[in-house]
């Protein structure tokens, strides 16, 4: 599936878009967002993200709390897209807008 082309960064916010992720029918902007990343009392690094609650992650290094951290928003963004779609007529709009 091809991606449209990337929408313009905000200069404003702060944010770039920089490209489009799309998981199953529903289209995501990925975005730059904010990794806060310490180190971890037993050992390697924690990472967490305040604009998404809940998302966290943790890895031996550096780079792979930030992957542990990406993948934990791109699940969290999933589920929140599936329980809102839970239960919504077919014939609801659904329409992609860039912020």
């Amino acid at each position: 599936m091809k991606a449209p082309k990337p929408a313009a960064g905000n200069s404003e916010t702060g944010s770039t878009v920089d490209e489009v992720m799309r998981f199953g029918e529903t289209v995501f902007m990925k975005a730059e967002l904010t990794a806060i990343i310490e180190e971890a009392p037993e050992g390697g690094y924690w990472a967490l993200c305040p604009e998404v609650p809940g998302a966290n992650g943790q890895g031996e290094s550096i780079e792979e709390a930030k992957q542990s951290l990406r993948e934990a928003i791109r699940l969290i963004f999933e589920d929140r897209v599936a329980d809102m779609k839970r239960g919504l007529p077919e014939d609801a709009i659904q329409e992609v807008i860039a912020i």
